[in-house]
């Protein structure tokens, strides 16, 4: 399954007992998800002293991993996103003048509506976030609505 390993920790919860956590280990990754359900069968092995409660074999849990954690990496919204003519992907930064600058970028994941920027932005540019499609460069901005942390700065994902 995708982002997940046998030997791997993982917190759970089950569905028996909504208000604990557990943690344990994935011990076997069955191959194939039920066609129905879409769920897949995943071993945990979990340590005895844990277990204060009965916890049954065939018990629905959901676990929850570290599926490719990525630490300091600039992230934009996706939606501030243009593509030239040749899919060139580029977004519009803000100058120190409140005008609108194109900014050639190069992605990489793209993750809940947030695309990580590899190449051309560094920390603190502020972007423009709504609407870029009605945009032009050096357009004068007055930003009106302030997004993440209150800020109209890029955000950092640490």
């Amino acid at each position: 399954m995708v982002n997940l390993d046998e030997g791997q920790r993982a917190e759970l919860t089950i569905d028996a007992y909504p208000e604990e956590t557990f943690s344990g280990t994935i011990q076997r990754i069955y191959p194939s998800a039920d066609d129905n359900s879409r769920l897949f069968t995943v071993e945990i092995t979990m340590r005895a002293e844990q277990q204060d409660l009965v916890i049954r074999p065939g018990y629905l849990a959901r676990i929850a991993v570290d599926g490719d954690r990525r630490e300091n990496v600039i992230a934009v919204p996706s939606e501030s996103l243009l593509a030239s003519e040749q899919d060139d992907r580029f977004v519009y930064i803000i100058n120190e003048d409140e005008r609108l600058e194109r900014r050639d970028v190069r992605t990489g994941i793209e993750r809940r509506n947030w695309t990580q920027i590899v190449e051309g932005l560094e920390e603190g540019d502020r972007i423009a976030g709504a609407n870029p499609s009605n945009l032009r460069e050096e357009m004068l901005v007055n930003v009106t609505r302030w997004v993440e942390d209150d800020s109209p700065e890029v955000a950092v994902h640490r």
